[in-house]
């Protein structure tokens, strides 16, 4: 009888151990999502110009440029990225007619992880394919583009400055 009773006492306090224990969990767990879901934003704005030559009917990919994220906190985590090169300055230079159309935007983070995203309307390019990754640090953005005159001898040149790369994030 007397281990009996110690018997229910171990399971009921086992039992409400365990329940504790899963509240608990859920409350931490429930802050952690609360604090990610309290969302920053930092822009950084470069005069760096991107530019890109090519001969008629060529690919390639532009230079590329470098925003400074080293500020953000350690603990900054991607929810959104977003790059906008509004100013498209086609340089004239005797003879060339052709003309790029830009395509691409390659974003590499300061992990050294490049991704390519398509050319955003209105020279706006959104992408969460950095989500959950470290945002803090040197980024680098280029774009690919194509001369779409089709001629060999119809060279092109395109530059876009400012750039601006902004970085919606959460802190983890």
């Amino acid at each position: 009888m007397k281990r009996m009773r110690c018997f229910r006492t171990l399971l009921v306090t086992l039992v409400f151990s365990l329940s504790l224990m899963s509240i608990s969990t859920y409350a931490a767990s429930s802050t952690i999502e609360a604090v990610r879901t309290s969302k920053s934003t930092k822009t950084v704005k470069t005069n760096e110009k991107m530019y890109l030559v090519l001969n008629g009917k060529e690919s390639g990919y532009s230079n590329s440029i470098q925003f400074d994220f080293r500020s953000l906190p350690d603990n900054a985590i991607v929810t959104n990225v977003e790059i906008v090169a509004s100013v498209i300055k086609s340089t004239y230079i005797p003879g060339v007619t052709g003309v790029i159309q830009a395509k691409k935007i390659v974003i590499t983070n300061p992990q050294s992880i490049t991704n390519e995203v398509s050319w955003g309307s209105m020279n706006e390019t959104t992408t969460h394919t950095f989500d959950d990754m470290n945002a803090s640090g040197i980024w680098y953005v280029s774009f690919y583009g194509t001369n779409i005159l089709y001629t060999n001898t119809d060279f092109a040149a395109i530059s876009y400055s400012p750039v601006t790369m902004k970085i919606t994030y959460s802190l983890e």
